[in-house]
Parts: structure tokens; sequence; C-alpha cells
């Protein structure tokens, strides 16, 4: 998910001894046009968001690779 609330559950849930799984027989609908949406506004939050859940959950090098690639990846938005 664009502001990593899924995330920080997956991993919350995982670090508790939870299995996370995958059913490609699930679907989603998304019932507003992601037009209305504000580029800057999802820059923001994804360069704000992602680092906190990282920092909460990853150490050394693979949050520091994670991080970096994190804002590679928004700066080519």
């Amino acid at each position: 998910g664009l502001y990593y609330n899924d995330l920080e559950l997956a991993l919350r849930l995982i670090s508790l001894g939870y299995e996370i799984r995958f059913d490609p027989d699930w679907v989603v609908e998304h019932r507003c046009s992601p037009t209305n949406r504000v580029p800057s506004r999802k820059l923001t939050l994804m360069l704000r968001n992602f680092p906190l859940v990282v920092g909460g959950h990853f150490r050394g090098l693979t949050k520091l690779d994670l991080l970096a690639g994190h804002s590679i990846m928004a700066l080519s938005l």
C-alpha cells in the first residue's frame, strides 16, 4: 500500500509468530479514482511513512539498504 499501513500490520503479525499468506484468488476493488490524489502529498507520505516502518522493524545494513532503495524509487516518481 501507498501509505504502508498494510506493511506495518504484516510486520507486526510476523513478529508475533503469525504467517502472512498470499491468495491470488482474492480481488480488491478501489471505489475512488486515484486521479483525485495530490502528487506532492503522495510523495510526502511515502517519504515520511516508509522510514518509520523500516526504523521500527529493521536494523543495520538491511535498514540502510531499504531506506536507500526507497529514497531512489520515490525520487524517480
